[in-house]
């Protein structure tokens, strides 16, 4: 049953050919693993927060 709905829907749009494509047939380099990218993605978020907190106290404390 979900294998002919899984059909059906890949037939109108091709989500598993773009999944294989793009996320899970995708070569990446060779020194880029999970830990690399997860290190990466943290530091993203830290500066995204940094530069968040910074404009949220200027906004709140700089009216004084």
């Amino acid at each position: 049953m979900f294998t002919r709905l899984l059909n059906w829907v890949d037939d109108r749009f091709p989500l598993t050919d773009t999944f294989e494509r793009h996320l899970s047939k995708y070569p990446g380099p060779i020194g880029q693993n999970f830990w690399y990218l997860g290190g990466v993605l943290l530091i993203v978020v830290l500066v995204i927060q940094l530069i968040s907190g910074f404009w949220v106290f200027n906004e709140l404390c700089g009216h004084r």
